[in-house]
């Protein structure tokens, strides 16, 4: 092709080469004390707050240039490193939580995840070392690596029934963790989720299949450490790479539902199907 066309070429392209950069990059903007980001296919993340901020209320809707957006998401970093937030407050509209988005918020101790979220991104509650709980929604997919690495108060966690993926070293170094209850949906689980996490002494696991695990399930775990399993699929557990290495205990679905109440966990059912 001579230089002639491909010169004619690249400017034909030029206006479409355009419009896939501004919808990767969008345009940011403040409402008060906050930022958000609309993408040209009408999407609106949260971006930014002030990093002395003790309180975000995320808005459900935003209006900009006379156009109302609804807010989906929270942007990566987007509260990273915010030392002093205590309360958070996120609208049912929120579908995906970006990596790193609340990684550093040490004085963070509690939050709820609205139903709507499906995705926690990578490394989205790293380091968040006074989060004692938090309650995960019922629509949540996928948990990515690394989202609670080094939550040290984290006492005990529930994975809803939707979840299908939980990435590597989700929960590492979590040496607070003692209950983990799996919901029955998990497929897949990257190695070392549990590394390090040295109180954690049962993990309730509701998938009849048993989830695959890429690895391990972590190093430097609890020898006093119960896996139950649903007493219908023992046999499958007993037979499973890394499950059958494990003290493996079967459970009847009323044994769940009393154990787990007794034990103090709490689980967010989808109303649904209740």
């Amino acid at each position: 092709m001579s230089k002639v066309l491909k010169d004619r070429l690249f400017l034909m392209l030029l206006p479409c080469l355009e419009i896939h950069a501004a919808e990767i990059i969008g345009e940011s903007f403040n409402i008060g004390d906050y930022n958000f980001t609309v993408y040209y296919d009408g999407r609106v993340e949260f971006k930014g707050a002030p990093s002395d901020v003790e309180e975000v209320i995320v808005p459900e809707k935003i209006t900009y240039k006379d156009t109302e957006y609804v807010v989906t998401g929270l942007g990566k970093y987007c509260l990273n490193k915010r030392s002093k937030l205590r309360s958070v407050k996120l609208p049912e509209t929120i579908t995906s939580i970006g990596e790193f988005a609340f990684a550093n918020c040490t004085s963070l101790r509690h939050i709820d995840l609205p139903n709507s979220v499906r995705e926690i991104g990578l490394q989205c509650f790293q380091e968040c070392t006074s989060l004692e709980s938090i309650t995960l929604s019922y629509s949540l997919e996928t948990i990515g690596s690394y989202a609670f690495d080094e939550c040290k108060s984290l006492t005990s966690i529930v994975i809803p029934d939707n979840v299908k993926t939980i990435d590597y070293c989700a929960f590492y170094d979590c040496t607070s963790l003692k209950s983990v209850i799996i919901g029955e949906s998990v497929q897949t689980m990257g190695s070392g989720i549990f590394s390090n996490d040295s109180n954690l002494t049962e993990i309730w696991v509701k998938a009849e299949t048993p989830p695959y695990v890429n690895g391990t399930l972590g190093r430097d775990l609890n020898s006093d450490l119960i896996i139950y399993v649903p007493e219908n699929s023992l046999s499958q557990y007993q037979n499973a790479y890394v499950w059958r290495s494990q003290k493996l205990q079967p459970y009847s679905p009323h044994e769940f539902n009393e154990e787990v109440v007794s034990g103090g966990l709490h689980y967010k059912y989808d109303p649904m199907t209740e």
